[in-house]
């Protein structure tokens, strides 16, 4: 099956999974999920803190998906040829789990640039959004530096508008004011074991400011 990205989209999603420990074991968290359904098609990336969507617009043929590996020599290729508008296109062999991938420019992957993630989550990347609109806020919503910057550097404009109503304990929606094509979520924080972390309290002035 052939998949196509352009490489600028391509980069910039990336932009989400760059700071993934190499100790991580998931395979799909390292990589840039493209999915074609019922004649449309869209990229996924996450680190499982945090989700980039962007639609990526009508194609021609079947439905299928791929992961193509995040590999910073890729990567930085594509960075490279964004600016000449070129497109990164994969072939993918479903049977033989092989992607051979190439760009306007030339580039030839070396190897295999699918990656092999049975049971990926990405396939219901859908569910992940909260399931009804929040129409009051609840807790309090935690940030780590690292992904707010990863996040904003992964969206077209990097002008990110919030919720009018955050619930903490629930996937928080975030969109690009500039492009209807991308959005992003922020997914409540979780201990180890899977429990939902809740600040109930929002930031205060310290104790000591007076």
């Amino acid at each position: 099956m052939e998949f196509a990205i352009s490489c600028e989209i391509f980069a910039r999603l990336a932009n989400v999974v760059k700071d993934i420990p190499a100790t991580e074991t998931r395979p799909h968290l390292k990589s840039v999920y493209i999915e074609h359904k019922d004649g449309e098609a869209f990229a996924v990336a996450s680190n499982s803190r945090f989700a980039a969507i962007e639609y990526l617009g009508k194609v021609d043929f079947g439905n299928g998906s791929v992961h193509i590996a995040a590999d910073p020599v890729l990567i930085q290729q594509c960075r490279t040829e964004a600016p000449f508008n070129s497109v990164l296109s994969v072939s993918f062999n479903e049977v033989l789990q092989f992607g051979a991938a190439k760009t306007t420019l030339g580039y030839c992957y070396p190897g295999n640039v699918a990656v092999v993630a049975n049971g990926s989550p990405f396939v219901q990347w859908r569910t992940w959004t909260p399931d009804k609109p929040v129409t009051k806020t609840k807790g309090a919503m935690f940030w780590n530096t690292e992904n707010i910057a990863n996040i904003g550097a992964s969206s077209p404009s990097g002008r990110l508008l919030f919720p009018e109503f955050i619930d903490a304990t629930k996937p928080v929606v975030v969109r690009d004011i500039m492009d209807e094509n991308w959005f992003g979520l922020f997914m409540p924080n979780r201990t180890v074991e899977g429990e939902i972390i809740t600040y109930s309290d929002g930031a205060k002035l310290p104790e000591w400011f007076k």
